[in-house]
């Protein structure tokens, strides 16, 4: 770790000093503060994303289970496609 006549410098650029209580200067810990900020909501967008592709997931499969497994043309069996929209992954999050 590098010191300066005053103590120990940043760790993270080196050339300033550090915040007394931590290992960054307050500019460097500003810089990664602003990060995890907007990561942060990056991670409660996914989040909500998620639970909505989740709920119209399970509001799709109930309206199938619902209508007595039969599509009203008696053509398609509803459980089986339930099934498959059941297995299916869900959508990946893409932030615009």
């Amino acid at each position: 770790m590098a010191k300066d006549s005053n103590g120990t410098l940043c760790s993270k650029c080196g050339e300033r000093p550090r915040a007394e209580s931590h290992k960054w200067c307050k500019e460097c810990k500003a810089e990664a503060q602003q990060g995890y900020d907007s990561d942060r909501e990056r991670m409660i967008e996914a989040r909500g994303f998620n639970a909505g592709a989740m709920a119209f997931k399970a509001s799709l499969i109930a309206s199938m289970l619902g209508s007595k497994g039969f599509h009203p043309s008696g053509m398609v069996m509803l459980g089986e496609i339930a099934n498959f929209v059941d297995r299916m992954p869900l959508p990946k999050y893409q932030p615009t």
